[in-house]
């Protein structure tokens, strides 16, 4: 992502990676974020695994689904 900042050499990114302190850096291009949430996945073994739905979205889609049918 800041491969078109030269100011921003691998060092300095090391660096501010190292500082711990948050930092902002203006992008020259944007970037594409794709944000997901999920409560149920399934791992490389093929073991399904659930989350809490912190969220509630769940049981929103759950109600969604169920006024579809109806």
């Amino acid at each position: 992502m800041l491969r078109d900042q030269p100011e921003w050499t691998a060092e300095a990114i090391e660096q501010a990676m190292a500082s711990g302190k948050e930092r902002h850096v203006k992008l020259t291009a944007p970037i594409p974020v794709h944000i997901v949430y999920f409560t149920a996945w399934v791992d490389h073994y093929g073991t399904l695994h659930f989350a809490s739905d912190v969220y509630g979205y769940d049981k929103k889609q759950a109600q969604r689904r169920a006024q579809q049918d109806t």
